[in-house]
């Protein structure tokens, strides 16, 4: 027969085992169910030459004018699921100039607790109408809209 000390022991070595458990099982990571969604909206120029619908200023930083006045840091992005409910609201980045087309400007926008599998997604930039995004896009801050052109 084993002795009152194995059996403490035993015992002992049984609770803290449950006791492990229970807390990896109450702290286990778990998966994500939103996601941080991006991408970019290049603002055209009217033409290579125009002053017009862009504004550039310090290190290439830009943001629309005129008509496209909204179209700037800070301005709202409003991101719809498949049910047209508002699942997020985000905005817009510093503007850069595009690298690639002469006086166009690339405004970088962010949209937090995107849920995931509510796709596919619209989304409103300032006072723009919406526009479909997907998912896949939203997720890798690939989406991607022009306006102005």
């Amino acid at each position: 027969m084993p002795s009152k000390a194995t059996i403490i022991a035993a015992a002992t070595a049984v609770i803290v085992l449950a006791a492990g458990g229970l807390a990896y099982f109450l702290t286990r990571p778990t998966e994500p169910t939103t996601f941080t969604g991006g991408g970019v909206i290049t603002l055209m120029p009217e033409s290579p030459f125009a002053t017009t619908r862009v504004k550039f200023g310090q290190d290439d930083a830009c943001e629309g004018t005129e008509g496209y006045s909204d179209l700037r840091q800070g301005t709202q992005v409003a991101v719809r699921d498949a049910s047209n409910k508002l699942v997020s609201i985000g905005k817009i980045g510093t503007g850069m100039a595009n690298p690639k087309i002469q006086r166009a400007c690339d405004l970088n926008f962010y949209a937090p607790d995107i849920p995931i599998g509510a796709g596919p997604f619209t989304v409103t930039i300032g006072n723009r109408p919406p526009a479909a995004a997907s998912e896949k896009d939203l997720r890798s801050q690939e989406a991607y809209f022009s306006i102005g052109d």
